[in-house]
């Protein structure tokens, strides 16, 4: 049976579903600061230690790049990709008259 993980979010910032400068996060108690730097490296917090941490979003960008050059695997299935598709042009066309 897996372990079961509390996780508490105290937030600073105003950004709502989104981790920001100076939120602060606690996993089993462990509380984590992410901070953010002047050319968007980001690191946490924890215990006074900081430990780098590569940006989420770069990540993201970059298995999308290397699932269309066939490198990797996307993170979304291309079925999942097609139907979004087929979901923004049925909001577009709704809103465009």
């Amino acid at each position: 049976m897996a372990e079961e993980i509390e996780l508490k979010i105290e937030k600073k910032s105003k950004d709502i579903g989104k981790l920001g400068e100076g939120d602060k996060f606690f996993i089993n108690g462990n509380g984590f600061v992410r901070e953010i730097d002047g050319y968007y490296n980001q690191s946490l917090i924890v215990d006074g230690k900081k430990i780098n941490i590569e940006d989420p979003l770069g990540a993201s960008i970059k298995v999308f790049v290397d699932s269309l050059e066939g490198a990797g695997e996307p993170l979304v299935s291309h079925q999942r990709i097609l139907k979004n598709v087929e979901m923004q042009e049925e909001i577009e066309k709704a809103y465009s008259g």
